[in-house]
């Protein structure tokens, strides 16, 4: 108002409040020091020592200039990121967020918080990142985002509660709870509270457990002035009272009382609001504790008004509206000041910026023509080392091709070698076999002549045919010239000639028919299938055809995928029934089972216009094309 006179006690106060307020920090600013720091700055440093003095000469102009500490950290920051020194950059981003607080930029300043816990935590620096959290809280309070001051508040109680620090977890938990009262969570709030107070009772001790007990019992009591609870909160504050005046902890009794006087007004014992209001008063002018005086003279001024008393209701009223009028001035002179301070870190940054856009472009200019200078210096290296290493790869590799051609002819002589050698222990293997299994059908002939009894001498002509036929395989394979496989087409018609000169006496007209599509096959495949060929065309010309007949033979053998099928026909009189049991079969029809079975295949019969036998066998080779080997 214009014209107010503001008594002289009210001005000093304020003057000592502006003093203690972040506008006056500048009082405090230690000259020296700074120019200390700036002198071992402006000699040569390693960059890590160099970070270090640009954070302290930060910290040093933190009360004096915001600019210029946000320069000296920006500094700092710009440097630890280079050199990827996450405590510097932990450190730097720490500061330059404390600036932004202190101009009130808190969206700015929680940015660079969090930039900070993220380099505290890869450094393993919880110290810095504590001290973080500490300072999201009081931005995200600020700006209204109290769900996310709460999640910090909780992050900082789990990491208090590691360090086993009584003291700190008590306040933490205070904080805690006082925030999660905040947020509507009242019963889960209070509860916290008297947790920390049994907490704080049970494990701290002397001048510390009276100074946390007591600070915990006045904020339990003004929640339960919130609730409406005066007398819950009398109770508390009595208990807490004796603890401050134990530790002479002036700011902790002044608050004390400041809860006593509001807790008394609030049950309606006005004198004893007014016997603790004056006290507070008291302690507030040796605090020079602005808010706390407004508030109880202005306490004062409504409770002499209830009583009548309207000289001194007015007196503190206008004690009150003084230290309003103070503490608006000084809040004016504080705003002014944090606007230039904020004008002056914008032009911080963008001239850090700027610089830092003129740095590249001459960092890239020169790594532009180092690049270049480097390349053709690369390129000329590499041309010289190349014809260099030609010439000598040259000379290298005719001799190693020389000396390889030497090699490769004398492996390929004693590879020859070992073939023909091969090839002549096979053929002679073969012809070896080939020439026992003669010599014993010999001795079987001789054996069949010597039996007058042509019935006598039937198991012995089929065993000398069956034998006939491994013999027939043995010696194409000699006159094979070294291949492992036999022209099957061949090796049918040869044994269906022989077979019928053998048991076809009368002269019986049997025609023979092929469809081989197979025109190799292996030795273990060949001999078994030789054997099951022999034992079905010796069965024809015994059973089928009766009383000099005429019919027809015919085999079909031709490859499907993953198999080979051989069809076995004769236009016969055909079997009555269909095949006998095992424990019934005859010696031929055994044979084929088990010859079947080694090869792994299956048989089926029809009696169908003659005797039909089909057989399927497992065959993935292909038949067409068997090597020399």
């Amino acid at each position: 108002m214009p014209g107010r006179r503001i008594p002289i006690f009210v001005f000093l106060l304020t003057l000592g409040w502006l003093l203690a307020s972040p506008a006056g920090r500048s009082f405090a600013f230690d000259s020296r020091k700074a120019d200390s720091l700036y002198r071992s700055l402006s000699r040569p440093q390693a960059d890590t020592q160099r970070i270090k003095l640009l954070l302290a000469l930060s910290h040093t102009y933190e009360s004096d200039s915001p600019a210029r500490s946000f320069y000296y950290a920006s500094e700092a920051l710009f440097l630890s990121e280079r050199n990827g020194w996450q405590k510097g950059i932990s450190v730097a981003a720490l500061r330059i967020a404390i600036v932004y607080i202190d101009v009130w930029e808190l969206n700015e300043a929680i940015r660079h918080l969090h930039s900070s816990i993220s380099a505290a935590r890869k450094e393993g620096n919880e110290h810095t990142e504590r001290s973080c959290w500490q300072y999201l809280v009081h931005c995200y309070d600020h700006i209204g985002k109290h769900q996310e001051a709460f999640d910090c508040q909780e992050q900082l109680l789990n990491m208090v509660l590691k360090t086993g620090d009584t003291v700190a977890i008590c306040r933490q938990m205070s904080a805690y709870a006082t925030t999660m009262y905040d947020n509507g969570r009242k019963q889960e709030g209070i509860h916290w509270l008297k947790k920390d107070i049994a907490l704080a009772g049970a494990h701290l001790h002397g001048a510390s457990r009276n100074d946390i007990s007591a600070e915990l019992l006045n904020t339990l009591a003004i929640v339960y002035l919130k609730e409406e609870q005066p007398d819950s909160a009398l109770s508390t504050l009595r208990a807490a009272l004796p603890l401050a005046a134990a530790i002479s902890d002036t700011p902790n009794m002044a608050y004390l009382l400041s809860t006593l006087s509001f807790a008394h007004s609030a049950s309606g014992t006005d004198d004893s609001a007014v016997h603790y209001s004056r006290k507070t008063i008291a302690l507030g002018e040796r605090l020079n504790d602005l808010p706390l005086l407004k508030n109880h003279h202005s306490q004062l001024s409504q409770l002499y008004e209830r009583h009548g008393d309207a000289a001194r209701a007015l007196y503190h009223y206008k004690m009150a509206d003084s230290l309003a009028a103070g503490i608006a001035a000084s809040e004016k002179t504080l705003e002014q000041s944090m606007q230039i301070s904020r004008v002056a870190i914008e032009q911080q940054r963008a001239q850090r910026k700027q610089e830092r856009l003129d740095l590249e472009a001459v960092n890239a200019n020169q790594r532009k023509a180092l690049f270049v200078a480097a390349g053709v210096l690369i390129a000329l290296s590499v041309i010289a080392a190349l014809v260099f290493r030609n010439l000598r790869n040259r000379e290298r590799s005719h001799k190693i091709i020389s000396a390889q051609a030497e090699s490769l002819k004398r492996q390929n002589k004693v590879i020859d070698t070992a073939l023909q050698e091969k090839e002549v222990l096979l053929q002679e293997m073969h012809h070896r076999v080939k020439n026992n299994l003669q010599l014993i059908n010999g001795l079987l002939e001789l054996q069949i002549t010597k039996l007058a009894d042509k019935k006598s001498a039937e198991p012995l002509l089929l065993a000398q045919q069956r034998i006939y036929s491994m013999a027939m395989v043995h010696t194409r394979l000699y006159h094979s010239s070294g291949d492992a496989s036999v022209a099957v087409h061949e090796f049918v018609t040869d044994l269906f000639h022989s077979l019928n000169s053998a048991f076809n006496k009368s002269e019986t007209d049997i025609r023979f028919t092929d469809q081989v599509s197979v025109t190799h096959l292996p030795l273990n495949m060949l001999v078994p299938l030789g054997l099951i060929i022999n034992e079905l065309i010796t069965n024809s010309f015994k059973h089928a055809f009766p009383n000099h007949g005429t019919g027809t033979i015919s085999i079909v053998l031709r490859k499907e995928p993953d198999s080979l099928v051989f069809i076995y026909t004769d236009t016969g009189k055909g079997m009555e029934t269909n095949l006998p049991d095992e424990s019934a079969e005859t010696l031929g029809l055994y044979l084929i089972r088990r010859l079947t079975r080694q090869l792994g295949g299956q048989m089926v019969y029809s009696s169908e216009n003659g005797s039909t036998f089909t057989f399927t066998f497992p065959y993935e080779g292909d038949p067409d094309s068997h090597s020399r080997r």
